[in-house]
């Protein structure tokens, strides 16, 4: 089922989204495939990418890129510790191997001199997130991976929106990975991802190994095509995304008021620069005065066994928690 997610008027935004639904399903194949192009069109204008390529699940697309990318087997990305499960199930699954970058001490911002200490010959890529939101400045890692000759991608599903000195946090990177699921993401399709590209040539490769064509007489494609009937939603989700972030702020400048005025502690190189979707605050402090927090994302289960590669992320993970605008609620 997939649920509407307007702020104002949830009834209203239900009934467009099952009218847009009806007509891509009442339509042909041409409709359902002007659709699509539609949405990948608008998503990439509103993310400042030049294309976009949809897929059929959030996974899909990381596998989508992988493919049309030709990563192979053993070739290694060194990942952040915060992304998340959906990104590391498909890299282990084509067998690369994981480095892990720790956090620069008492942040979430990922450490530049140990990024680079860990490139090696079978580095192709740079993989981080921004867990909750928070604002970065990644500049140091995008010319270290372009100096590098590195794939720099950005997991930006809690980054929609948020900015870093009137510049959006995922300016820059070559590729940016977002899920479309429903409760994961603000431009949700029921289900689905979203891949991101700078490079037209790698999105005109992503969009035919996505379609189940054949990219060079050699590797097939993957068949993970997003359906129009989707992207119908999606694309009216596309035109609320501005407004629905303008409510995560408020919402946000409200939790930190919240915690100011109880004394609760917030990220202090955070406080005052609220990130998109949530408040980065004291965990125990947040616990005693019972606010809906979340852990931090930290080494998926996939990687826990290389926790003690970022134990400076660890040590953020036990003191601090999120503390998420949708769960707010009346405080």
């Amino acid at each position: 089922m997939i649920l509407a997610n307007e702020f104002n008027c949830p009834e209203r935004a239900r009934k467009r989204e099952l009218d847009a639904v009806m007509a891509v399903a009442a339509g042909d194949m041409e409709m359902s495939l002007s659709t699509v192009a539609l949405f990948e069109k608008e998503l990439a204008e509103w993310a400042g990418f030049t294309q976009s390529v949809s897929a059929s699940s959030d996974t899909g697309c990381v596998s989508v890129m992988l493919g049309a990318l030709g990563f192979r087997f053993g070739d290694e990305v060194i990942v952040s510790p915060d992304v998340p499960p959906w990104v590391i199930a498909p890299l282990l699954h084509a067998g690369l191997t994981l480095a892990v970058v720790d956090y620069e001490p008492g942040t979430l911002r990922v450490s530049t001199p140990a990024l680079e200490r860990l490139i090696g010959s079978k580095t192709r890529a740079i993989l981080v997130s921004s867990p909750f939101g928070c604002q970065q400045d990644f500049s140091e890692l995008l010319a270290l991976g372009r100096r590098k000759r590195l794939v720099t991608l950005i997991e930006m599903t809690e980054a929609l929106g948020v900015t870093f000195e009137k510049r959006r946090i995922y300016d820059g990177f070559d590729i940016g990975l977002l899920s479309l699921k429903e409760g994961h993401s603000d431009i949700s399709t029921g289900e689905g991802g979203a891949l991101l590209f700078r490079s037209p040539e790698w999105a005109r490769r992503a969009k035919s190994y996505a379609q189940f064509s054949d990219l060079d007489g050699v590797n097939p494609g993957v068949n993970h095509k997003l359906s129009g009937i989707q992207c119908a939603v999606g694309r009216l989700r596309i035109k609320a995304l501005t407004a629905r972030i303008v409510g995560y702020r408020d919402s946000a400048y409200r939790i930190a008021a919240y915690c100011q005025q109880r004394g609760i502690s917030q990220l202090p190189r955070l406080a005052g620069r609220m990130a998109g979707r949530a408040v980065v605050v004291d965990k125990i402090a947040a616990e005693a005065a019972n606010l809906p927090w979340r852990e931090l994302p930290l080494l998926t289960h996939y990687l826990a066994a290389l926790e003690n590669l970022a134990p400076e992320a660890a040590r953020m993970a036990q003191a601090w928690c999120g503390v998420h605008v949708d769960e707010w609620g009346e405080y």
